[in-house]
């Protein structure tokens, strides 16, 4: 009898805050895909993580009162 060599399918875990700041905070402004193919993780994934978490209104703050210390 062969030995099975196959191993159980592994869970990857990503870290969504260093991701979330990333698409916050970055002036690069990566878009979700741009961090998805980056971080490994599927679309529908980092776009649940970013509608729960509000990132886009996040972004637009941040990008808000960056602008306005800046004048």
């Amino acid at each position: 009898m062969k030995k099975r060599t196959d191993k159980p399918p592994t869970v990857q875990k990503h870290d969504w805050v260093t991701i979330e700041q990333e698409y916050v905070t970055s002036q690069e402004k990566p878009s979700l895909r741009e961090l998805e193919k980056k971080y490994g993780c599927s679309h529908a994934t980092i776009e649940r993580h970013a509608l729960k978490g509000g990132w886009l209104k996040k972004r637009e703050e941040h990008w808000a009162k960056v602008s306005t210390s800046a004048v």
